[in-house]
């Protein structure tokens, strides 16, 4: 689990995987997150927090 602060949103992009070997052990695909700073965040300084749980 990932939680972060709502200054950023996330939007998950599946990437298939091509190398035989890591699609044998992860399957098909990966998942990459990507947050992307809102427009606000941009014009203020501060700090983002993330929890990886």
């Amino acid at each position: 689990m990932i939680r972060y602060d709502d200054n950023l949103t996330a939007v998950l992009e599946p990437l298939p995987l091509t190398d035989p070997k890591l699609a044998h052990i992860w399957g098909d695909q990966v998942t990459r997150v990507v947050l992307t700073a809102r427009p606000q965040l941009l014009r203020r300084t501060g700090a983002i927090t993330l929890t990886f749980a």
